[in-house]
């Protein structure tokens, strides 16, 4: 859940300390020295997140401030990989790496909606290229694509044309303009182009 709901590398989210998570603002702030591009930056925590971050940041080890500590040593981060291939096992999962969960994040928040800067900036890449390679879309989604595109931008122009398809307006001649772009006309036919 943590790994999907922050899209964090393994290496930052099994060395989060108490004193990275800010429950009053909602937010968690990865220091410089764990993170991979050499920049400190800070992710918000969801609705959805929140209770698992309280509870992980209430429930650290009071020595030494990690929220996964490894149960032989509190000082060390814990240890994922056996639990991680037995949870794979058990879920029936094969071939899906820690990492992945990464690129879950990334593809989740590109069918959200969210822009490449956003994408970028909750993985914490330096580049747009970067955060596209995470931003993968399921054949699902993409089979929605022009629907919601017909929905947010195609509707209102083929209201009219139906419209004008419908009532028979005719055009004549002395309606069709020529512009710079080329040329402009209200022929019903040519607006179905």
């Amino acid at each position: 859940m943590m790994a999907v709901g922050t899209g964090l590398r393994a290496s930052a989210l099994l060395w989060l300390h108490n004193t990275e998570v800010d429950l009053e603002k909602g937010t968690i702030r990865i220091p410089v020295e764990r993170s991979k591009n050499g920049r400190a930056f800070t992710l918000g925590i969801t609705d959805t997140l929140y209770p698992y971050v309280k509870f992980l940041a209430e429930n650290c080890h009071p020595e030494s401030g990690l929220l996964f500590p490894d149960p032989n040593d509190p000082f060390n981060r814990m240890c994922y990989r056996k639990d991680w291939d037995a949870a794979l096992k058990l879920a029936g999962i094969s071939n899906f790496r820690f990492h992945d969960c990464r690129h879950t994040t990334g593809s989740y928040m590109a069918m959200a909606g969210y822009s490449l800067t956003d994408i970028a900036e909750q993985l914490n890449h330096k580049t747009l290229e970067m955060a596209k390679r995470y931003s993968h879309l399921s054949d699902e989604y993409r089979a929605k694509i022009p629907f919601k595109m017909n929905e947010a931008f195609l509707a209102e122009a083929s209201a009219s044309v139906v419209h004008m398809v419908d009532t028979g307006i005719e055009t004549t001649q002395e309606q069709t303009k020529t512009s710079k772009e080329g040329i402009i006309t209200s022929k019903p036919h040519l607006r179905l182009l």
